[in-house]
């Protein structure tokens, strides 16, 4: 019975530290939650091309998902997280290629982007692109 409970606590203790890594590395996809759900802010995900290979993320009304509310944002293999990158204790939103996704993926990135995006729910003008790098380090022979 001891082992049985070793071997589960075990197990445990692997599968949560390989998946940690994974997220980490930017091989799980999965998309973070918008801290600004409460100002009716959410985004939607797609899938674009053939191979999939380019993600968007679309800013729309948590409460009615068919509204837009800005423009679209993207980048080859992309994920979304949000980050107080500028110190003004509201989070940007960070749109990103992966750097595991563009290694390993189904195809090489070839339009691989950092893309800041500050959010001011209450401006006319929601969202505002405050850095746009290339990442040219994640594209093959550029």
């Amino acid at each position: 019975m001891l082992r049985k409970v070793i071997f589960l606590a075990l197990t445990a203790v692997v599968t949560t530290s390989v998946l940690f890594l994974l997220k980490g590395m930017g091989a799980l996809d999965v998309m973070a939650n918008s801290p600004y759900e409460a100002n009716d802010i959410c985004f939607i995900e797609e899938r674009l091309g053939a191979t999939q290979r380019f993600t968007s993320y679309t800013p729309v009304r948590c409460s009615d998902k068919s509204v837009k509310i800005g423009p679209t944002f993207g980048a080859d293999y992309a994920t979304l997280g949000f980050e107080d990158v500028d110190g003004d204790g509201l989070s940007e939103a960070i749109i990103s290629s992966s750097p595991f996704r563009c290694k390993y993926g189904n195809a090489p990135c070839y339009d691989a982007w950092r893309i800041v995006v500050r959010i001011q729910p209450g401006l006319d003008t929601i969202f505002t692109v405050v850095e746009r790098q290339y990442l040219k380090e994640l594209t093959p022979g550029v």
